[in-house]
């Protein structure tokens, strides 16, 4: 089980104390005031993940997609086992797809059903470190981490030690890559957030054989779709709170198919020697007019970017997605299952002559396949039928529209 305990050392490290010096005159804080502060950031931040705790949290979390999706995840296990392997040498960064407060349970539960050791520690915002869920959350591996801290230099200093002290001592990471997540299913640029933070720890400690691993984690129907798609309309987020926690789980009991746990090709983050050859040009000297910063911020971008695309890449195709597409693509007008069904025979054909991924069970080649795939939508609502005609019709509801977007 990975570890992290001696973090508390970092607080004593010569180098940090004198940093601390500088952010507390910096924020106006005394150096004992600036001491205790940082202690709390340290203790607000730090996972304190137990062996122990992991099979517990694994029976939670089975419990909570289950009520909700098929017990068996759907994991390409090739992939996963070539992984295994590969973190015997290298230090594994996993970056996943975000569309679910699923995606957490199901990706740890996907490493640790398939004796995948050490866990990687996991970020997540504060918001979730609430009484009852916070202290199991920690024990599992989570490390709470604020939304907003630029305006804390003391904090800002302290998460980045802590990080530094994770990748020295190969901590796996992982975390949902960030402006992925949109709740009306367009595809977003994706925010730095975090990779840059780690990026730069992996230079500071001149970290060799880094990889960075994409995780799609997508699924027939999302669970809670109605609830994005309140917030989209207007509807203020709920709280994360235990009420919320318990009202989410028990409140999710319709069936929604499969879960689809995909690990893309790894991306090997460039050593340290070559990051700092990238950003200062080949004899290591600054290029003109070219401040450090900036260099890095291009090269984490287009990391960013790359691993998105990966994830992408690795995303199964549903017949959701597919037949959401053709309605939405009639303009408001209700199709028949015939004319669905030719609609759709097109983006199969190209669905194969591309060789895209497409979940397992993924067919739309007759109408029959057709139906049987708009039934779990209908169930849902997603999809409604019109039958008081001599072809009965299938249309997306008004009030569905951002919903069907989703996929």
């Amino acid at each position: 089980m990975t570890t992290t305990a001696g973090a508390s050392s970092l607080l004593q490290d010569p180098v940090f104390v004198s940093e601390l010096q500088t952010a507390a005159a910096t924020s106006g804080k005394s150096p004992e005031q600036a001491a205790r502060y940082a202690a709390r950031c340290l203790h607000e931040l730090e996972a304190t993940p137990r062996e122990s705790w992991l099979r517990p949290a694994a029976k939670m979390a089975r419990f909570i997609y289950t009520r909700s999706y098929e017990a068996e995840l759907d994991i390409n296990q090739p992939a996963l086992d070539e992984l295994r392997e590969l973190s015997r040498d290298h230090l594994l960064l996993f970056l996943w797809s975000h569309k679910s407060h699923m995606d957490s349970f199901v990706f740890l539960l996907s490493l640790y059903e398939n004796n995948f050791r050490p866990t990687p520690l996991i970020f997540a915002g504060i918001n979730m470190n609430f009484l009852g869920f916070g202290s199991l959350a920690r024990r599992i591996g989570a490390i709470f981490l604020r939304r907003s801290f630029n305006d804390d230099p003391i904090y800002k200093l302290v998460f980045r030690r802590y990080i530094d002290f994770l990748v020295a001592e190969r901590v796996p990471l992982s975390w949902s890559i960030e402006g992925t997540r949109s709740r009306t299913g367009n595809l977003s640029t994706p925010k730095l957030g975090i990779l840059n933070w780690v990026v730069e720890s992996c230079e500071r400690q001149r970290a060799q054989n880094v990889l960075l691993v994409p995780v799609s984690i997508a699924f027939d129907q999302i669970a809670e779709i109605d609830d994005y798609v309140a917030i989209q309309s207007g509807k203020p987020k709920e709280e994360e709170s235990l009420r919320w926690f318990i009202d989410y789980v028990f409140g999710r009991e319709r069936a929604s198919g499969k879960v689809y746990v995909r690990y893309g090709e790894p991306l090997p983050l460039p050593a340290a020697g070559e990051m700092e050859s990238g950003m200062h040009g080949s004899t290591g000297e600054p290029r003109p007019g070219e401040p450090v910063p900036e260099a890095r911020r291009e090269l984490v971008q287009a990391t960013a970017l790359e691993i998105c695309r990966r994830i992408e890449q690795s995303t199964p195709i549903k017949s959701a997605d597919v037949l959401s597409m053709v309605l939405l693509g009639a303009n408001q007008r209700a199709l028949s299952v015939g004319e669905m069904h030719a609609q759709a025979a097109e983006i199969v054909q190209l669905i194969e002559d591309r060789q895209l991924l497409t979940g397992s069970g993924f067919s739309l080649r007759n109408v029959e396949e057709v139906e049987a795939a708009l039934l779990p939508m209908m169930q849902s609502g997603l999809v409604k039928l019109f039958d008081a005609t001599a072809v009965p019709v299938y249309y997306v509801p008004e009030k569905k529209h951002l919903a069907a977007a989703y996929y």
